[in-house]
């Protein structure tokens, strides 16, 4: 074979090579790992969110959450933010305010024990999220 030919079959190895790298890297299911900040209703303690890799559009995966990346105030968090926490839906967002509405600030994290919902199970997954200041 000629040089020449050696040169365009180089090429055209090339070209599929890159070919191949863009298409596998183009199939992947998953976008890169972001961080949000939010800019309103948030207190400087508990700004930003961390997300987890999230499925590309047109996936039917699970719904990806938002986990806080700073432990939120227990005593100053909004509902929204309450969702945002591990086993913490609605109800139990719900839950946690109207028990800080009829009985003031938590004390203690394992004040979250009374708030109906919320059994130890959850206390401990949420402990790692949470503090407590007045």
């Amino acid at each position: 074979m000629k040089k020449g030919h050696w040169l365009a079959f180089g090429f055209l190895l090339g070209l599929l090579a890159s070919g191949l790298l863009i298409l596998i890297l183009r199939s992947s299911p998953y976008k890169p790992l972001e961080l949000t900040l939010p800019t309103q209703d948030l207190p400087p303690a508990s700004g930003a969110v961390l997300q987890f890799a999230q499925p590309a559009p047109g996936n039917t995966s699970e719904p990806v959450r938002e986990f806080p990346a700073l432990k939120l105030n227990l005593n100053t968090a909004t509902r929204g933010q309450l969702i945002s926490l591990p086993g913490i839906g609605e109800a139990k967002a719900d839950a946690i305010l109207a028990w800080r509405a009829a009985n003031g600030a938590f004390t203690s994290l394992e004040d979250l024990l009374d708030v109906p919902g919320i059994g130890p199970g959850i206390l401990e997954e949420l402990k790692p999220f949470l503090m407590l200041e007045p």
